[in-house]
């Protein structure tokens, strides 16, 4: 994918294996902004995870790529192992966790100072959809606590 939020040049690592994956051509690619921390993203994971495992249970529908807002790099990875074969930035690649956060505006509400984001748009949990190099929807986190089987119409698949 050549994606300016997500160039070919920064490694997917596999939640799974750890390791570098590339992103299925032609499907939405869903950037999942979330922590090990967070009240809200333990439910909200879980959902996704429903969801995920549901709609690529025969072929490949859409992809997960986590963007992680842990404090930690054991956080992360201890977080990750829970994760259902999805796709994640590298705890170590900040530069380009913040790219993505300060991009979208979506990031904890204790980032967003550190970050420089002076509005941001969404905390965590929060969900873009991506297609392409487009972004389809800043917000999809309704898409997945709604679930009732279909993929939703408007992440472009």
């Amino acid at each position: 994918m050549s994606s300016t939020l997500l160039p070919s040049s920064i490694p997917l690592l596999s939640t799974t294996s750890n390791v570098p994956t590339a992103l299925p051509a032609d499907i939405p690619t869903l950037l999942l902004f979330s922590s090990s921390w967070c009240p809200d993203c333990k439910p909200f994971m879980a959902a996704l995870s429903v969801m995920y495992e549901d709609l690529n249970e025969d072929d490949k529908q859409f992809e997960v790529v986590y963007v992680s807002s842990d404090r930690t790099k054991d956080e992360c990875a201890e977080y990750v192992k829970k994760m259902p074969g999805w796709l994640y930035v590298p705890f170590d690649q900040i530069e380009h966790r913040t790219f993505l956060k300060t991009a979208l505006k979506s990031c904890a509400g204790s980032e967003q100072g550190p970050l420089g984001i002076t509005e941001r748009k969404f905390g965590i949990p929060n969900l873009v959809v991506l297609k392409g190099n487009e972004v389809v929807k800043e917000c999809a986190n309704a898409d997945v606590e709604g679930f009732r089987g279909d993929m939703p119409a408007d992440w472009g698949a």
